[in-house]
């Protein structure tokens, strides 16, 4: 018996052993095999390397290496006051893009690696932007950034979930840059491997200087696809996305950060900001405060926060109750409910699930479950395209939870109100609220526009 429920746990991928790739490579050499993971992600060749006794120094281009991160700040004055203290610092506008690491090699083959080290240019279509990556990029190098999608008419960047549609239009030879006024920007913050040497143990600064001195060909705007360094005091498409700082008076940092910040996310509508310390070296694969990155769902009121139902479910990662769709109420926000009310969808939600939560969601909804998932319930309006694997029969009998979000909601025809959240994460279970107590369609409306918080008190 104990030998099939091992098994079935490997199937559902729920085999738990509290041991991760940082655990076995600590155990197999304390310094050494964490740092050649970084650069190759290939667990097999490490350990074969360190069984031979020999750690070979690993070069950084074709490797599929993992990017450094940024750490996240949920305070101004944290990042005023704790972080950036005495540093000369850069200051990005967060892209909201896909990040990739572009290995042009001097074979002129070109690679694409994701932040977690996968190789996207077969799997993913980036592959199509190859003929133009080796067009604008010098070969022998690794470069790190975002790919988005520019909208030329608008001088701004569109939302990451419109790149991969974008990307299959140019696919199809469809010419973005006329029909819809869009081009795909490769946007470069870094470079990390030039010319035969490993630049990740060079200062920030002195890797700019070096990207700042390459060329990157045409990238005017009847480009479909287009090159861009992004570099302190250096416009890119016309706006200044990235300024170099030098305040060691703390209260005029703070002042500066707040400025930078408001102006980023507040006046021009994006993701956030970044901050880096220019004389920091580069972490692969690892999160430090030398980078760090303050958006509005990190800081305390700064995001979305509202109650919504659970009206279905789907697996993820062998757990069933690990994915939830949920939803709003259709009726106005200024009407009493009658018992008998209309939900409608509106983002799918998985992050932020505690084991706790976890088994108190499946306790209560496992009797409410419909896996047939023909129709929907009368009182459930769906496009259709959410597709759980598994419904609610009664909303009025479902759980509310409280989510937080990236405050700018996504028009979104996936989902019946019409827009859907970014960055979703549960918050709390909320037994003290029915479901028909949850936000409504009226107030996911106004968030748009006044970021308020939605039935939280």
């Amino acid at each position: 018996m104990r030998q099939a429920s091992w098994l079935l746990r490997v199937i559902l991928r729920d085999l738990r052993i509290g041991v991760g790739t940082n655990t076995v490579l600590q155990a197999l050499h304390e310094t050494e095999a964490m740092e050649m993971y970084n650069k190759s992600t290939d667990m097999k060749a490490v350990i074969t390397e360190l069984v031979t006794g020999t750690l070979p120094s690993k070069t950084l281009i074709g490797s599929a290496i993992r990017p450094q991160l940024c750490k996240p700040c949920d305070s101004l004055q944290k990042a005023s006051d704790e972080w950036t203290r005495g540093k000369t610092e850069e200051r990005e506008t967060k892209i909201d893009g896909v990040r990739m690491l572009v290995h042009h090699q001097l074979d002129g083959t070109v690679m694409y690696f994701s932040r977690q080290g996968n190789e996207q240019g077969s799997t993913r279509g980036f592959g199509m932007l190859t003929t133009s990556m080796k067009r604008f990029l010098p070969k022998d190098a690794v470069f790190d950034g975002e790919i988005v999608v520019f909208n030329r008419a608008l001088n701004k960047m569109e939302p990451l979930s419109m790149l991969m549609g974008t990307l299959k239009s140019l696919a199809n030879e469809e010419d973005i840059t006329i029909t819809k006024g869009l081009m795909v920007l490769y946007i470069i913050f870094d470079l990390i491997y030039y010319k035969g040497h490993d630049l990740i143990t060079l200062p920030l600064r002195e890797r700019h200087k070096i990207l700042a001195g390459l060329s990157f060909g045409p990238s005017g705007l009847t480009e479909a696809v287009a090159v861009v360094p992004l570099l302190p005091g250096v416009p890119v498409m016309g706006k200044l996305w990235s300024i170099m700082v030098d305040t060691q008076d703390v209260l005029m940092k703070l002042d500066s950060i707040e400025k930078t910040y408001k102006s980023s996310v507040h006046e021009n509508g994006e993701e956030g900001i970044v901050i880096k310390d220019l004389t920091s070296l580069y972490t692969l694969n690892g999160r430090t405060n030398a980078w760090i990155k303050i958006k509005p769902d990190y800081l305390s009121n700064g995001g979305l926060e509202v109650d919504v139902v659970i009206l279905g479910v789907r697996q993820d990662k062998g757990r069933l109750f690990q994915c939830l769709l949920t939803g709003v109420c259709e009726r106005s926000s200024s009407s009493a409910s009658d018992g008998n009310d209309s939900y409608k969808t509106f983002c799918w939600v998985s992050s932020g699930i505690t084991k706790q939560m976890y088994t108190e969601i499946e306790h209560h909804l496992t009797p409410l479950l419909d896996y047939t998932v023909t129709s929907t319930p009368k009182n459930i309006d769906a496009t259709g395209e959410e597709k759980p694997q598994a419904g609610i029969k009664d909303p009025s009998k479902s759980l509310v939870v409280t989510i937080l979000a990236d405050y700018r909601l996504l028009s979104s025809s996936r989902f019946s109100v019409g827009v859907t959240a970014r960055f979703s994460r549960v918050k709390c279970i909320r037994h003290d609220r029915a479901p028909e107590s949850v936000a409504t369609v009226d107030e996911l409306v106004e968030v748009e526009n006044s970021n308020k918080k939605l039935k939280c008190n």
